[in-house]
């Protein structure tokens, strides 16, 4: 476990963590699917689906999704992790767990919670941290009972750190995409007035990394939200379009450009994260 390597329980030993292979992910739907229900699950993953299957959490929430719908698949990460979420509120709702607290409320918490979270830079808060922004006691409690949130005197997201990554993206998206949909400011106002800062500068801190690429399957915006990472990080602008929504040619050629502009930059990870890009971008 994680806590095993950052307490160095296996000490001089090396520990490489590796992506799952093609034919253990395979394995592994076949042993809870059956042969032939796995087999139909894997011919319907396009390349982009079967390299999010190399994942283990990935790869569970792709076939729990199967099992659900038996046919209709999310298509992309963020669509993933929000069937994820959506079958957690619903088996609360259908149980009749927590009538006493809307689903609203409780995405509106979760949302407010990962954002407060993820501007911090945080994996956990304390319970008073916690208090501070969900103040009310019975929305608390109803959000550590039905798994998404776990812990006691420290809280976290659950089942993994992906799960806040994903309520940051949502808390994020109205302001970004009324950004993406704002009018190019004037030539003389570009020349002559300081840049604007707007939320999409946190697309520059890798910190962001995930919770852009999570934002790529929930937009209604994917190619003016690639083009636009890719001016400052065409990286994740790349890992947008590989794990979000298909784009249009035009913004992979827009990567391209990006990447190519930024490989004679001063910054030594400017130039890496551009030669990145342009390797996986696909081949004229």
């Amino acid at each position: 476990s994680w806590r095993e390597l950052r307490g160095g329980s296996f000490g001089d030993d090396t520990v490489v963590v590796q992506p799952i292979l093609e034919a253990q992910s395979q394995t592994y739907l076949q042993a809870h699917l059956g042969q032939d229900e796995a087999q139909d699950l894997w011919r319907r993953l396009d390349p982009r689906m079967r390299g999010l299957a190399s994942t283990p959490l990935l790869l569970w929430l792709i076939k729990e999704a199967w099992l659900e719908t038996r046919g209709d698949i999310p298509g992309n990460r963020g669509a993933l992790y929000a069937n994820f979420i959506e079958r957690m509120l619903r088996r609360d709702d259908d149980r009749k767990l927590n009538n006493q607290v809307s689903r609203e409320v409780r995405i509106n918490a979760l949302q407010t919670l990962a954002f407060a979270m993820h501007r911090d830079e945080a994996v956990s808060y304390t319970r008073q941290q916690v208090k501070a922004i969900i103040p009310d006691e019975q929305t608390l409690t109803v959000l550590l009972v039905n798994g998404l949130l776990q812990g006691n005197e420290i809280i976290r997201f659950a089942p993994h750190q992906t799960v806040q990554e994903h309520f940051a993206a949502r808390a994020i998206q109205a302001e970004v995409e009324r950004e993406l949909n704002k009018p190019k400011p004037s030539f003389f106002k570009r020349i002559f007035s300081a840049p604007e800062t707007t939320i999409l500068d946190t697309a520059s801190d890798s910190w962001w990394a995930e919770t852009y690429i999570q934002l790529a399957g929930l937009t209604a915006n994917p190619n003016q939200l690639a083009q636009k990472i890719a001016e400052q990080n065409p990286w994740l602008a790349w890992w947008c379009v590989q794990e979000g929504q298909k784009v249009d040619p035009e913004t992979e050629r827009v990567i391209q450009e990006q990447s190519e502009r930024l490989v004679d930059s001063n910054d030594v990870v400017d130039r890496r994260n551009a030669v990145q890009a342009l390797l996986k971008l696909p081949q004229a």
